[in-house]
């Protein structure tokens, strides 16, 4: 099964790819979010061209487990493409994944959020693979 995972931001979303299978995650694309009837429609193709069957969306909260202005912005993305994508999405803690992208950028910001979203789906595909792994992670179907 192929899956996608989305790294919300403002201005871009990054996006990553991996197979079930194989269980590597790789960066993908950077998308520009401004125009979300436009991000969408990208979105849908990307999906169609990818055969994406799954959609991983990191969810950020503080270090202290406290809710912020950026959750409050991804739960509403969340919500938004929940209602447009029928496919199965997956929500997972995202702490600290754009500092350790920032880390293996140097900083780069253009390529941040894909870097983001291939730690965010790296992570839920290693803590998927065995046996009692959802009581492991915070995932919310």
């Amino acid at each position: 099964m192929r899956i996608l995972a989305i790294d919300y931001g403002s201005r871009q979303m990054g996006l990553a790819l991996a197979d079930d299978k194989i269980r590597i995650a790789t960066p993908y694309r950077i998308l520009p979010a401004k125009e979300e009837d436009a991000f969408f429609i990208e979105l849908k193709k990307i999906i169609f061209q990818e055969k994406v069957e799954k959609i991983i969306i990191g969810r950020p909260v503080s270090l202290l487990s406290k809710e912020t202005t950026q959750t409050e912005k991804t739960d509403f993305f969340i919500k938004t493409i929940k209602e447009k994508i029928k496919l199965p999405i997956v929500i997972v803690d995202e702490r600290l994944t754009s500092k350790m992208a920032d880390k293996l950028l140097f900083d780069n910001q253009t390529e941040n959020h894909a870097i983001a979203a291939s730690i965010i789906l790296q992570n839920y595909l290693s803590r998927t693979s065995g046996e009692n792994s959802r009581s492991k992670i915070d995932v919310k179907d």
